[in-house]
């Protein structure tokens, strides 16, 4: 490591110290910020609010000590696992979050924010799950606090984790048990996320770990650093502080929680362990193997592929079974301080085997991940004090291991400690070491915020970004429409067909790119996007159908991109932005993609004369929604419901009121979306709008077997 790197990992470390990250933009330097729908940021923007002057308000810091000793039973015990301590030939040491109510860390955050939706006013709570820990957790919380709690879970988890889905019914929770998608913690979230897009004013969604958009992370690390605290001060009583820390790391709430207190303590190695998966290669180490890009409304490291589509992971762990991870910690990766590295599945569950015949403890599956590092470390580093978070109880895995144990033979043998017997790389040295940068996107990450858009765009001169936009989507006596087809859909020889016949008869056609996790797309959507990825649908590939299109047409209709940011981020925003222009391409929605965060694209793409158009919503604020519309270009679109598209729209006086706001404050045309079906709908909108954005109800038309272009002149009336 050079002088300089050292000194910039250094100065990072004491701002993260200092409290000065996350910063405004909710930035732990590259990682983090928020890339959602415009819909929820007025909601972050008050949970951000309310849990800062909460967190620092006496009374509330002393109704939540009082909770997590009466409710949760802190502090929890700090346990010399002395059987341990003589196989690893080390002095280990285990924080027994296992012994926190419910089984796991997960209460102290579900409780802590369980008293602030209570305190801001919530009417009900969502939550998402894995392994079940964190709905029990949140269901536990809200029984307490006296809230309705719906819990989200993929199917595929709800089968393994069956005794934590009757402990959340039998506290009183809702759960909804998630089919689409990869059914796992990944696809519960992104339900999560569109249910409490539907509903950001009522709903409060009290996320479990400590990822997603600001200020979850910083959120979630403040109410787990408990763990961290009471572990510091333990070892301390207990003869000093311990040589390492590890943790297990999945999407890190437990590891940062544990890590945080430590991080000034240099002499101390911190460790966070991956769930390595299995001999077939499938894992989720996403701090090993994954590059940098967005998913759940955070910028931090991914596993995805080369088009920005997230991968499948595998874990036995469920809670560990997740292709992100909290962008705290991959800051912490990426300057050094924290270390990082993998077991694999039958490590786990060797060490959980170990922990239990030798200490009495039936560790989580994923606590046993960190048991495992702790074997390794302690085979390079022997006689070493080690800490180790156990995060939570195995009871919930019995089923799980019922089936695992003979799938991998003699891992469960105590006499077999082969699975252990292993050298590691540890992925990242402390300050004083070398700091390790993830494969992949660095480059993408480091783009966000910079630039001058007005100036780069008067050095290109390009022309004004969204002329064309502008010119076909300006009211003349009848609204215009917009019409939706999914890229690719419902193959790739129909959409090019159906793309010319819809541009003929369409005042401008809109392309939705599919990507695997979608926020606010509704189930119509959602089901095309993921036949379009089956049938192997690129944005290469969309952009090489816009030009074949374009290309055969004299008079070509203006063509807008819909597509969330990370398929965009991983094609490379300059070269996204000149092949877009070259293949006929006017401009681009990006639905979380928020005006803070824009400049990532909207300097290159207007650099090249493209537009970047913005989204308002109902519940965007006035101040906002002016600054919004001053920077759209092509159109401004007008989300007419707080939710996800494929939602039938009426026109009531609030609605009105809306779109007229949004029309005085826009000097670009103005197109209502979302929910738009019938030919009244229309009308009645083209009186306060200049056109509308039709989606769904087209793509219903092509699974009918009927002509979306006819549809489109149906809708004109």
């Amino acid at each position: 490591m050079s002088t300089t790197t050292r000194a910039a990992d250094e100065a990072a470390l004491a701002k993260l110290l200092a409290g000065e990250l996350p910063d405004a933009r909710g930035r732990f330097g590259l990682y983090g910020g928020r890339y959602v729908p415009e819909t929820l940021v007025p909601a972050l923007d008050k949970l951000e609010q309310d849990s800062r002057a909460l967190l620092a308000d006496d009374d509330f810091v002393a109704e939540l000590h009082r909770e997590m000793r009466d409710f949760i039973g802190r502090p929890t015990a700090l346990t010399l696992a002395r059987g341990l301590s003589e196989q690893f030939g080390a002095e280990i040491w285990l924080k027994r979050e296992d012994l926190a109510h419910t089984g796991a860390h997960k209460i102290n955050n579900a409780l802590g924010q369980a008293l602030i939706a209570k305190r801001a006013g919530a009417k009900r709570i969502i939550a998402e799950t894995g392994a079940g820990q964190h709905g029990v957790a949140s269901a536990a919380a809200c029984a307490r606090v006296g809230l309705p709690c719906r819990v989200y879970m993929g199917a595929l988890d709800v089968e393994r984790q069956s005794p934590n889905v009757d402990r959340m019914r039998r506290l009183g929770a809702e759960v909804v048990a998630v089919e689409s998608g990869d059914r796992t913690l990944r696809s519960a979230i992104d339900e999560a996320l569109r249910d409490w897009v539907s509903d950001p004013g009522g709903t409060y969604y009290l996320l479990g770990s400590a990822v997603g958009p600001h200020p979850y992370p910083w959120l979630v690390r403040e109410l787990q650093a408990v763990i961290g605290r009471e572990a510091r001060e333990q070892m301390l009583e207990r003869g000093g502080l311990p040589d390492v820390v590890i943790a297990c790391v999945g999407g890190g709430s437990n590891a940062i929680g544990l890590f945080h207190p430590f991080l000034g303590d240099r002499d101390v190695t911190l460790l966070g362990i991956e769930a390595g998966g299995d001999p077939s290669g499938q894992h989720s180490a996403t701090l090993r193997d994954g590059g940098d890009g967005v998913l759940h409304g955070s910028l931090s490291l991914l596993l995805q592929n080369d088009d920005g589509q997230v991968q499948g992971t595998h874990s036995c762990a469920p809670g560990l079974d997740y292709p992100g991870v909290g962008p705290e910690h991959a800051f912490l990766r990426s300057i050094g301080r924290v270390r990082y590295a993998s077991v694999d599945d039958r490590q786990a569950l060797a060490a959980l085997d170990r922990c239990c015949r030798d200490e009495g403890i039936l560790p989580a599956i994923e606590s046993s991940h960190a048991v495992a590092g702790a074997a390794l470390w302690a085979r390079q580093h022997p006689g070493s004090r080690i800490l180790v978070g156990l995060s939570g109880r195995g009871d919930k895995d019995m089923p799980v291991l019922e089936k695992l144990v003979p799938m991998l033979g003699d891992a469960s043998v105590p006499a077999d400690d082969a699975a252990l017997a292993v050298d590691v790389t540890w992925a990242g040295e402390g300050p004083a070491g070398a700091s390790g940068d993830a494969k992949g996107g660095a480059d993408r990450g480091a783009a966000a915020g910079s630039g001058n858009a007005a100036a780069a765009h008067d050095a290109a001169g390009q022309g004004e970004p969204g002329a064309a936009l502008e010119k076909a989507l300006t009211a003349e006596g009848a609204p215009t429409i917009c019409a939706y087809l999914t890229g690719g859909y419902p193959d790739r020889q129909r959409f090019a067909a159906l793309l010319d016949e819809v541009a003929r008869a369409a005042d401008a056609v809109e392309i939705g790119v599919p990507f695997s996790d979608p926020m606010a797309d509704g189930l119509t959507i959602q089901r095309s996007s993921r036949i379009a990825l089956e049938g192997g649908i690129t944005l290469e590939g969309i952009l090489d159908a816009v030009r074949a299109h374009t290309a055969s047409r004299s008079e070509a209709t203006p063509i807008v991109l819909m597509s969330y940011l990370n398929p965009l981020l991983a094609y490379g925003p300059e070269r996204l932005a000149a092949d877009a222009r070259a293949a006929g391409v006017d401009g681009f929605v990006v639905p979380d993609l928020p005006l803070e965060e824009c400049d990532i694209l909207r300097v290159p793409f207007e650099q090249e004369g493209v537009a970047l158009v913005q989204l308002v919503t109902p519940a965007t604020p006035p101040e906002r929604m002016r600054k919004i519309c001053a920077e759209s270009r092509g159109f401004v679109y007008a989300v007419t419901v707080t939710g996800i598209t494929g939602r039938d729209v009426a026109l009531p006086d609030d609605l009105v009121r809306y779109l007229s706001a949004v029309s005085e404050a826009s000097h670009v045309p103005v197109l209502a979306g979302f929910g738009i079906r019938q030919s009244q709908q229309v009308r009645d909108i083209g009186k306060h709008a200049d056109g509308v954005v039709v989606g769904s109800a087209l793509i219903e038309a092509i699974d009918r077997g009927e002509d979306p272009a006819e549809r489109v002149r149906e809708l004109r009336g």
